[in-house]
């Protein structure tokens, strides 16, 4: 019978005693999974003596250095909000970011920070001039300069219309930059006066080329789905269409990436169905695809010479990545991360070349900072460490890649984990995970992404409290092809639902498994799937929990101002498109949930908003239906306090207990 409960209230769940762990190894706890530490943002310094990086520490974002050479990683701040957008000086001495709406400036020690700007406005670092004494930044729409020698800032700009993306020449006396109307002007500094503006099309993202006279721009066509890259001599007004590109549903190729002579540039394309590498040849407007065949490239970097271009693939295994190096013009490959299974991604050379920092992360190893030098199958040294100790190959249990018919029979990927040492005589429960995205692709081991990577984390407890867990990857995500990524143009919330149905129709076949006990849940796009499948195919699942999942997407779509890959892939606005958004959203669906759900959301969530989970509630008690909901203020898409997950994840694990664990002991 349906029933409905008081929102929040978790008085009969407080009461079920914790499982008892089915391993008997060292026990992973909540504070152990809540405890990881996640590193990002890694880039040299110009002399090649540090690097630095970003860790988020349950929340608690901050910058460190970790001396190239060798020696323990220095703290350089300690705050909670969030320091991003490094920029080194160039002396290597200092180093300039972002931090809540103001820009800071650090040496290299502890405390050293100090504001640059200290506003109630949000100010954002553009650029640093070719001498190094100014640095440009934004604010309200107008570009700012601030002068290290004085301490004074100046305003350059006091335009109608706002100021885009702001860059100096090489000689550091001219800016350029975009309108809000994708012209393109050029302002003399000394006098601060617009002494060019190019408008007979909309271009975007201007860069100066290298002869300091042409600049290099971009044009969106064709609704999106095209883009064209043009060649303008301001002086002489001669322009030049070099390259062009579309796709019949969405462009996903990459920004372009300049050579270090700036005559070139490589970026991310895939005309024949899959992710590659092009070279395109500025001076001699032509075009070369290094990479080919079944298997998506990126994150491609140029050498500092310019001699070579080093990549991620999983050209070898498709939920791998591993690092590959070639030289600048195509040819034969060279594997760098062969000792180093699962996804090795963001390689940054140093300034010589002679050593490459990455991120690896694994089925034993949360991402981290690795550093190694650029041969074929490369020795590597971990250089960060973001792991408790009790997190060891005794009592992590790696996934088993399996292979299922999901909708229109297509083959999908999943990540069966099992406890260790399972009773042969005993029926599991178990839980589908849906990943966000859903351009994303779950992998051999630990996630890149933080969101993904604690719940990879959680589900080693999960194994260890004796349940068995799928992870899918469903269509539309990564790593397996255009018409894999493109198949949700038009149907979103049909067959990509039908995937996670037939992943729980998987568990349910499995021996081992009580097909009576099988839940759903997921994040994001994944809670947009967990709600979909109760509502739309009742009958697979015993219970479910949604985290922040979208309900409605004829509401949700309002947050992109109608615009972007979602609004393309249900073909427009709502006004104009009612059925495929009627279709795709669980709110049609769900007077036919009959189990149990759990929702959770972040009250300050930027890509869901709060109001999504007033609508499931507002339905939830029109139908009567058996559901709770915890809300957590101010917190983001994923929680971002380490606090808020301890309280977050007993509550995830007494709903699974209740409704799948001791739903078995009652027959």
């Amino acid at each position: 019978m349906k029933k409905y409960r008081k929102i929040a209230i978790f008085t009969l769940l407080l009461l079920i005693p914790a499982a008892v762990s089915a391993f008997q190894g060292a026990e992973i706890t909540i504070d152990d999974v809540v405890n990881i530490k996640y590193v990002s943002q890694h880039q040299w310094s110009p002399d090649g003596n540090y690097i630095s990086y970003v860790v988020d520490d349950q929340g608690r974002v901050n910058l460190w250095l970790l001396p190239a050479r060798g020696g323990d990683a220095i703290k350089i701040t300690d705050t909670k909000e969030s320091p991003s957008a490094i920029v080194w000086m160039p002396d290597s001495k200092s180093f300039i970011y972002q931090e809540n709406g103001d820009i800071w400036r650090s040496r290299l020690s502890p405390g050293s920070s100090e504001k640059i700007t200290d506003t109630k406005e949000n100010e954002r670092l553009a650029a640093i001039s070719p001498d190094h004494k100014t640095i440009l930044y934004t604010k309200e729409g107008q570009v700012w300069k601030y002068i290290f020698a004085s301490k004074k800032t100046l305003q350059l700009s006091t335009t109608a219309s706002p100021m885009r993306n702001p860059v100096f020449s090489a000689d550091g006396k001219k800016l350029i930059y975009t309108t809000s109307r994708s012209r393109i002007r050029i302002m003399d500094l000394s006098t601060k006066l617009v002494e060019w503006e190019y408008n007979k099309q909309p271009l975007s993202n201007p860069v100066w080329l290298k002869d300091g006279k042409r600049i290099l721009a971009q044009k969106r066509t064709r609704g999106g789905k095209g883009r064209e890259f043009w060649v303008i001599d301001p002086e002489s007004r001669a322009e030049e269409k070099i390259f062009e590109e579309f796709d019949d549903y969405v462009l996903d190729s990459s920004q372009p990436m300049m050579s270090p002579t700036e005559d070139k540039f490589i970026m991310i394309r895939n005309p024949d169905g899959w992710n590659h590498i092009w070279l395109v040849d500025i001076n001699a407007r032509t075009s070369k695809q290094l990479t080919q065949g079944e298997f998506e490239d990126s994150f491609p970097a140029w050498s500092p010479d310019g001699s070579q271009i080093i990549f991620a693939s999983n050209r070898e295994t498709l939920e791998e990545r591993h690092l590959f190096t070639m030289n600048s013009n195509g040819g034969s490959l060279k594997k760098l991360t062969d000792n180093y299974p699962g996804t090795n991604i963001d390689a940054r050379w140093s300034p010589d070349g002679s050593q490459i920092a990455f991120t690896h992360c694994g089925p034993y190893k949360v991402s981290d900072i690795w550093i190694g030098s650029p041969d074929e199958n490369m020795n590597a040294v971990q250089r960060t460490f973001s792991m408790p100790p009790v997190w060891s190959e005794d009592n992590i249990s790696v996934p088993e890649r399996v292979v299922y018919k999901g909708g229109l029979d297509w083959d999908i990927v999943g990540w069966l984990f099992k406890p260790k040492n399972m009773d042969p005589n005993k029926k599991y429960p178990a839980v589908v995970w849906v990943h966000g995205g859903p351009i994303r692709q779950m992998r051999y081991g630990w996630h890149p992404r933080r969101g993904y990577s604690l719940f990879h984390s959680y589900h080693q407890r999960l194994v260890q409290l004796g349940y068995v867990v799928l992870s899918v990857n469903f269509r539309g995500g990564v790593g397996y092809g255009k018409e894999f990524m493109n198949a949700l143009h038009m149907k979103m919330g049909v067959d990509e639902v039908i995937d996670v149905i037939n992943g729980g129709k998987y568990l349910q076949e499995q021996s081992y498994v009580d097909p009576e006990r099988v839940g759903v849940w997921g994040l994001s796009y994944g809670g947009y799937m967990t709600l979909h499948a109760l509502g739309k195919h009742p009958g697979t699942f015993s219970m479910g929990i949604n985290v922040a999942g979208v309900y409605n997407w004829v509401t949700q779509v309002k947050i992109y101002n109608y615009r972007g890959r979602f609004v393309r892939f249900f073909g427009g606005h709502p006004d104009k498109s009612p059925e495929p958004y009627r279709v795709g959203s669980p709110i049609t669906y769900v007077q036919n949930i009959d189990v149990p759900l759990l929702n959770l959301q972040g009250t300050a969530d930027r890509n869901v908003p709060f109001s999504q989970m007033d609508e499931i509630v507002e339905s939830m008690v029109k139908y009567n239906l058996d559901f709770d909901v915890m809300y957590y203020p101010g917190q983001l898409h994923v929680f971002q306090d380490g606090d808020v997950w301890r309280n977050a994840f007993p509550k995830i694990e007494k709903f699974f207990e209740m409704h799948l664990k001791k739903a078995g002991s009652k027959k």
